[in-house]
């Protein structure tokens, strides 16, 4: 059943920008939350495909629980954003530089 759902939104999302003409050129559709997937469409609206990978949290819980000493980041801190002053700023701010990157 997840797979159907995650799929859905996917398909909602794709279908809602083609429908209203906002992919005449291509367009990418990015959803955010646990998961952020970014998906593809060619002129004309063509759904090609897409990725989807971690949200913020996801992302930071990893980092906190696969390394030895990282802590865990709470909330995204996007105070200065850049650089990261200190260690759970500079988490925060890699993280969301990641997520922003994987946007682009």
């Amino acid at each position: 059943a997840f797979h159907q759902t995650e799929l859905l939104a996917r398909v909602l999302a794709v279908l809602g920008v083609a429908r209203r003409g906002l992919a005449r050129e291509g367009a990418v559709v990015v959803l955010c939350g646990t998961a952020i997937t970014v998906e593809a469409l060619e002129p004309g609206g063509v759904w090609i495909g897409g990725v989807i990978a971690p949200g913020f949290r996801p992302m930071a819980r990893a980092l906190h629980l696969m390394t030895a000493q990282l802590p865990e980041v709470p909330e995204p801190d996007y105070a200065g954003f850049w650089p990261g002053g200190t260690t759970l700023h500079a988490l925060s701010t890699g993280v969301s530089w990641g997520l922003v990157g994987l946007c682009k």
